[in-house]
């Protein structure tokens, strides 16, 4: 079952009435463990500074850097940022 179906993102934008709900002129917040900074699911890195360009902003809390890339290889944080902000076609974010 592909992830819009299991969480009724699918009939959300079937709706009539979210047929304008897409995250345009939005913006969101992920903290988390990291993110794979030049992960294809967001977006292309046309600048080739390693970030991808979707991805404004990075912090690392835990070490007080600035580069948020994770380092501890599960995952996790892109994972939970890409429900929100894939880029990718067959796995594409909320928003």
């Amino acid at each position: 079952m592909a992830a819009d179906s299991l969480i009724g993102l699918d009939l959300l934008r079937a709706d009539p009435r979210f047929s304008g709900l897409d995250g345009s002129g939005y913006s969101v917040v992920v903290i988390d463990h990291g993110i794979d900074l030049d992960h294809t699911f967001f977006g292309p890195d046309q600048n080739q500074d390693g970030v991808a360009d979707r991805i404004v902003f990075q912090h690392d809390f835990g070490d007080d850097d600035l580069s948020a890339q994770e380092d501890n290889l599960n995952g996790h944080g892109t994972s939970v940022a890409s429900i929100l902000a894939s880029q990718d076609p067959a796995h594409p974010g909320v928003a």
